[in-house]
């Protein structure tokens, strides 16, 4: 009885329209060859230009497209967003890297793997290092085996750090949407007197005859709640006024 009361009221709150949900599945083809590895794209900033041209000819490949920039052009760090590398690679003198520090804090937000590349392994250098969290810090002279090695590894760690982020951030929308749930489930018991499978199964049923995400259902259920509540809160604040009120006194 209670969940067939449950379910007339629950057409009665306003829908604030449904939203479709569309899955895109990639399809995976099977082979005898080995995988392709995945392209680069590196963003080679250097102080110096002949440095520049050295690290793209030595990281030019198949599998790897590397393009010059200034460390000291205006522009350089907007090209270098723009071009959305996989890698930057920073080649940074003692003298150049505040700019080196300056360039990586303009280019964070690209997600690209930083690798810092320095003559020497300085106090002022590591720090750098560690502070723009490079995922390698290489110094001069460096073998063209040794710097690919370094780009292929770091792009590879920068991809587990985002595969990370996006999965603690999925992690707490997943803890946000059982709160909500949790918290409609109780009105419905409260108000009708269900247990809390039954609140569970008129939630999906919900969701499901409207074509609606059950987090949308439990925050329809809250509002419309919070609504009836300050009805109620305003209802027992009024109070009719008694026989005679506002009526002259009679002597």
């Amino acid at each position: 009885m209670a969940a067939a009361l449950a379910r007339q009221w629950m057409p009665s709150l306003p829908v604030s329209g449904s939203e479709g949900i569309c899955f895109c599945w990639g399809a995976e083809q099977m082979s005898s060859s080995p995988p392709t590895p995945p392209h680069l794209r590196i963003a080679v900033v250097a102080d110096r230009a002949h440095a520049a041209q050295r690290l793209v000819s030595a990281l030019s490949s198949p599998q790897c497209a590397a393009r010059p920039f200034s460390l000291s052009a205006a522009d350089a760090p907007r090209r270098v967003r723009e071009m959305r590398p996989s890698v930057i690679l920073i080649r940074a003198g003692d003298g150049s890297l505040g700019a080196a520090g300056r360039f990586a804090q303009a280019t964070r937000s690209s997600g690209a793997a930083l690798v810092l590349l320095t003559p020497h392994a300085s106090a002022e250098a590591l720090r750098l290092a560690t502070a723009e969290g490079a995922m390698a810090h290489l110094l001069e002279p460096v073998t063209t085996q040794a710097l690919l090695a370094a780009v292929t590894v770091s792009n590879a760690r920068a991809q587990d750090y985002r595969e990370l982020q996006q999965a603690v951030l999925t992690a707490r929308q997943s803890a946000d949407v059982r709160a909500v749930v949790e918290e409609a489930k109780r009105v419905l018991m409260g108000r009708f007197g269900l247990t809390e499978e039954e609140a569970h199964r008129i939630l999906q049923t919900e969701s499901r005859s409207r074509n609606r995400k059950l987090i949308e259902t439990a925050e329809q259920v809250l509002r419309a709640e919070t609504r009836f509540a300050r009805a109620r809160g305003s209802a027992s604040s009024w109070r009719p006024a008694g026989r005679g009120a506002g009526r002259p006194r009679e002597e």
